[in-house]
């Protein structure tokens, strides 16, 4: 994987952040206790969520609108300014309100950097048979940055002081934008009707929110967001349970979700040797997660409940691959940050609301009823949404045929195999008879197409200017100029057609460089030649 070097320079960066974060939060909780206590660490917890929660889905408009790369490189830059100016403030002796205000700022920068980083992984993964893959390696870097970045930046506390450690995280941050600047991808922002105004900025927002308005999203949606409520009650519940169980419950505590982040590691490479479809793993993988909670709520010994945590790491730690291969298998990359911002806050939300209601809860049942409830409840939670996820697993699979007639397009050729399975999955097949006409000049275009079988004829002003047969395509001028029709396309004998609609097929083909070029080239000469051919 690290071999395909633009999607290795990715992963790198996911590695990069994940340290620096992790480091991040580490270096400000550390200095937030010394300031003001347990108190000060609440708070400056909360605001380490709270931030990214609220503004990450509304932030990530930008990132459909510029580079990637570019938006993630500035957003690491900014927090390497933040991690100075944290330096510079703990020199000078500067109080907890400063402390809070950079922490906000590391938050912001995490609410824009993940959603970003997420939306980049279709346009440098070829073909869908690559995001599992990619997806695997995702979640052990950031595993293992979350791992380094808090035990270096420990060891950096004990030899140093903290306007030191702040000034290496700055440092660091400055690594991660060199390296995700480096990135290079053919895809640019595609180009979309302009707005202005409040209803505009709305609307364009909430087309995040379609890919989980439909049948199979919602449940997709739903069942993320169960596991991220379980994920803030399991924190909660783990700690207040270890205090049960032995007298030095903080080192326990430790040890217990120590175990499991090392079963999110091998659950990570757990998923390279599965096989079938990934609703089905997106499913096993909830249940896998949740269960093993059942015994650790029922047991009294340590190394039971670390055995059963650890498999509800690896458990987490498959749910958070599939989630991530099945959701960029079928985002269209125009709103993919869009929607990546809007899941990781909700996300972000479900883990806070876990956290708040895990002590009610533990208060309730006990810390180990708790978890029993807990664990049955969200293990039995993936029966209610598997059939909706293979409704939607299905309609995402594109017809294999379909994706070859594309891929031997003219206007489509060079789009990476990934969008070209998302056309298929989007296009219509369409028959017309012999004498019928399939556009008029003058008409509006709604709509591109490619000649499956048949034979058609191309008119301008009553005068023949061509033929199309099987594999040839038109109507891309009316929809990529915004203009009315430039001819009159007529089947001469029976035909079978496929049809992509406006919105995608303009998205898909301006977001990608080579493509948009190609077709802006062919579509110049293409009227250039017609009209030869009319006025001859």
């Amino acid at each position: 994987m690290l071999a395909e070097r633009d999607l290795g320079r990715l992963h790198v960066t996911v590695g990069l952040w994940a340290t620096a974060d992790a480091g991040f939060l580490l270096a400000t909780t550390v200095t937030a206790y010394r300031l003001g206590g347990p108190t000060a660490v609440g708070l400056v917890g909360a605001v380490r969520v709270l931030p990214a929660a609220v503004t990450s889905s509304a932030a990530t408009l930008v990132a459909d609108r510029v580079p990637r790369t570019r938006l993630v490189a500035a957003v690491s830059l900014g927090a390497a300014t933040a991690c100075v100016a944290m330096a510079v403030a703990v020199e000078l002796g500067a109080g907890l309100a400063l402390l809070v205000a950079v922490q906000a700022v590391g938050s912001l920068a995490t609410g824009w950097a993940k959603p970003s980083l997420q939306a980049l992984v279709p346009q440098l993964v070829r073909s869908p048979d690559r995001l599992l893959p990619s997806a695997t390696m995702w979640s052990f870097l950031n595993g293992l940055g979350s791992f380094i970045g808090p035990a270096a930046v420990g060891l950096l506390l004990v030899v140093a002081d903290a306007g030191t450690v702040f000034g290496a995280l700055a440092a660091w941050y400055v690594l991660t934008a060199l390296v995700v600047a480096s990135i290079r991808t053919p895809f640019q922002p595609a180009r979309a009707p302009t707005g202005t105004g409040v209803w505009t900025s709305w609307r364009h927002w909430a087309a995040g929110l379609t890919p989980f308005g439909v049948h199979g999203g919602r449940s997709f949606l739903s069942l993320y967001l169960v596991q991220k409520l379980v994920s803030g009650l399991l924190t909660a519940l783990v700690v207040i349970d270890a205090q049960d169980l032995v007298s030095n419950g903080d080192a326990l505590s430790g040890a217990l979700l120590a175990a499991i982040g090392l079963g999110g590691l091998v659950g990570a490479f757990a998923a390279l040797v599965t096989f079938g479809r990934i609703r089905t793993w997106y499913a096993v993988a909830a249940a896998v997660t949740a269960l093993p909670l059942v015994v650790v709520g029922l047991t009294d010994e340590p190394w039971v409940a670390a055995a059963g945590l650890a498999v509800s790491g690896g458990g987490a730690a498959l749910f958070g691959i599939f989630a991530s291969a099945f959701l960029n298998r079928w985002l269209p990359d125009h709103v993919a940050a869009r929607a990546w911002g809007i899941l990781i806050g909700l996300g972000a939300l479900a883990v806070a609301a876990g956290s708040l209601v895990a002590p009610h809860l533990s208060a309730w049942l006990g810390p180990g009823g708790a978890l029993v409830l807990v664990g049955a409840v969200a293990a039995a939670a993936p029966l209610l949404f598997v059939r909706a996820l293979g409704t939607l697993e299905t309609r995402i699979t594109p017809p294999p045929d379909v994706v070859a007639l594309l891929a031997g397009t003219h206007a489509l050729a060079a789009l990476p195999d990934l969008f070209l399975a998302r056309l298929a999955v989007i296009a219509e097949s369409r028959s017309v008879e012999a004498g019928e006409a399939v556009v008029r000049e003058g008409d509006i275009g709604e709509e591109f197409y490619v000649v499956v079988e048949g034979d058609l004829v191309v008119s301008r002003d009553g005068g023949e200017v061509r033929r199309l047969g099987p594999g040839d395509s038109f109507g891309e001028v009316a929809l990529l100029h915004a203009v009315a029709r430039t001819a009159t396309v007529v089947a001469q004998s029976r035909s079978t057609l496929v049809a992509i609609g406006h919105d995608a097929f303009v998205h898909i083909v301006t977001g990608h460089g080579p493509t948009d070029e190609w077709t802006q080239s062919a579509v110049a000469g293409l009227l250039a030649e017609d009209d030869r051919r009319t006025s001859s």
